[in-house]
C-alpha cells in the first residue's frame, strides 16, 4: 500500500512539472529592454499567428482604470499584448492586453481589456516603429512557408 501511495504521488509531481514546463514563457528580446515575444505562446489559428508581446514603459504610466484593491490612478510599466498576426496580408490587431506594476510582467497585476470578437480591427504596422520591429520579426521567424 506504501509503494503505491508513493508511485502516485511520483506521477503527480511528474505530470505537473511537464504542465509546468509546457507553459513555461519563452521570451526573445526584439529590442532589449522594451520589446520581447514569447516563443513558447506562438499558435497558428486560422491562417495567422497568435503572440503575447511584452513592453516595458519608459516611465510608469497611469493605468487608465479602476484596478480592484486599488485606487484609480495606479501606475504601471509593463503590457503583455496578444496580437493576431496575418502575415500574408501584412496587418495586425490588438485582442488583449494586461497591465503590470513593473517592468517585463513583474510586480502587480492591475486588470487586463479584452477586445470582443465583433470589434476586432487589423491595421497596418507603422513603418520604423516598434510595432513594425514586432511585426516583421514576429512574420520572419514563425510564419509557415509555403
Amino acid at each position: 500500500m506504501r509503494l503505491n501511495k508513493k508511485a502516485l504521488l511520483l506521477a503527480l509531481l511528474i505530470t505537473v512539472s511537464k504542465l509546468s514546463f509546457a507553459a513555461a514563457p519563452n521570451w526573445v528580446a526584439i529590442i532589449p529592454d522594451g520589446s520581447w515575444l514569447d516563443a513558447a505562446s506562438v499558435k497558428h489559428v486560422g491562417g495567422k499567428l497568435l503572440i503575447w508581446f511584452v513592453h516595458n514603459t519608459t516611465k510608469p504610466e497611469v493605468y487608465p482604470y479602476a484596478a480592484v484593491g486599488t485606487t484609480y490612478g495606479a501606475t504601471y510599466s509593463s503590457t503583455a499584448d496578444l496580437f493576431s498576426i496575418d502575415c500574408k496580408v501584412g496587418r495586425w490587431a490588438e485582442l488583449q492586453i494586461a497591465y503590470y506594476t513593473e517592468p517585463k510582467m513583474t510586480g502587480n497585476f492591475l486588470g487586463s481589456i479584452t477586445t470582443p470578437d465583433s470589434a476586432v480591427s487589423f491595421s497596418y504596422p507603422i513603418p520604423g516603429t516598434v510595432g513594425s520591429s514586432e511585426f516583421d520579426f514576429a512574420c520572419s521567424r514563425f510564419a509557415r512557408k509555403k
